[in-house]
């Protein structure tokens, strides 16, 4: 006797019960398509809160094959920036690299923050036009490369920068 085929799935997603909603048929799942080339994602960024004021920026996110997709990880690059009418300011950069076959792993994460923020003296007389803006400045750079011994089993060292400044306004 022949197999009878695929049995169909019983799970539901987020799309299912989209198209539940709709009163849609479920279109016949096609085989994906394989990348080879990079790719690549800009979005704008919002946001606001009590500390920062709104902030507006940009996320550029993308993921590449260094090496035969069959044999080699996938490899990511995100680079953000931001600014605030608070007069702050963030760029920041993580990647995770993996050369061909993987045999290396390169991860960095990468911080440049110019921040500030009220701060107020102690005990329960405190107004709140005493406050002071502390001006708080971050940079980190830390970049790790790992080398693999064999698959899935890596060893490395990396160099971690970390420089801070702090100022009254």
């Amino acid at each position: 006797q022949a197999p009878a085929g695929p049995v169909p799935s019983t799970d539901i997603d987020r799309l299912d019960v989209i198209r539940m909603l709709r009163r849609k048929e479920a279109g016949t799942p096609s085989e994906p398509v394989p990348k080879t080339g990079p790719m690549l994602a800009l979005v704008p960024t919002i946001s606001s809160k009590p500390s920062t004021g709104l902030s507006l920026g940009v996320l550029a996110h993308g993921a590449f094959f260094l090496g035969d997709q069959a044999a080699t990880g996938i490899s990511s690059a995100a680079v953000g920036l931001s600014s605030t009418t608070r007069k702050q300011a963030s760029l920041t950069a993580r990647v995770n690299t993996f050369t061909r076959d993987n045999g290396f792993n390169i991860q960095g994460d990468n911080r440049f923050l110019w921040t500030s923020q009220d701060t107020f003296g102690l005990g329960m007389q405190t107004e709140a036009s005493d406050a002071i803006n502390a001006r708080f400045d971050h940079f980190r750079v830390s970049e790790i490369l790992y080398v693999a011994f064999r698959p899935g089993l890596y060893a490395g060292a990396g160099l971690v920068v970390l420089l801070g400044t702090i100022g009254m306004l």
